[in-house]
């Protein structure tokens, strides 16, 4: 029921709502389009700049350390870029900062680059209602092929054998 503006100074009140998309549509405004470029400094300070990557298959994992389903991953990622090592590009935008980061990987192994501070680009750019973790595809034309969000990864899924998959189709 509205308010009475008389009895507020001629305003209504008026409460937001967090509105989402519904996941698919999120999804579908994103495939096929180019991604957005973007240029940072790795954790070894080796600038990460997605424009050279052009021709190549790239994988733009976003995850944050204090996220168990995302850690539970690493180890997969870490197998699928040794066996693929020459077949695609795997970049990680972590929402932790370098300390954070310089931490965790005192006690853990990861075999691909990890983008600090990544969570301006990884809310802004790159669909952060999709939760973490969350997954781009990009194919060698440069668009974005298939995204996983973080609801692919709540239930049984096997992620090296799907990035096997659509590694081997696109070489």
């Amino acid at each position: 029921m509205g308010q009475d503006p008389s009895s507020s100074g001629g305003y209504f009140l008026v409460e937001e709502e967090k509105f989402t998309l519904p996941e698919a549509a999120i999804i579908d405004h994103y495939l096929d389009s180019s991604p957005m470029a973007f240029m940072a400094n790795d954790m070894e300070g080796i600038e990460r700049h997605l424009g050279n990557y052009s021709g190549q298959m790239v994988l733009l994992w976003f995850w944050k350390t204090d996220c168990p389903l995302c850690l539970a991953e690493i180890k997969g990622l870490n197998a699928l870029r040794e066996e693929f090592f020459d077949s695609f590009t795997l970049l990680s935008l972590a929402d932790d900062n370098r300390e954070i980061l310089s931490s965790f990987l005192q006690s853990n192994t990861v075999n691909f680059p990890i983008i600090p501070n990544a969570r301006i680009l990884a809310e802004g750019a790159y669909a952060h209602d999709l939760g973490y973790p969350r997954l781009f595809i990009i194919g060698h034309d440069g668009l974005i092929d298939a995204i996983l969000p973080h609801s692919y990864f709540q239930g049984d899924h096997d992620l090296k054998s799907l990035l096997t998959s659509i590694i081997k189709k696109t070489r």
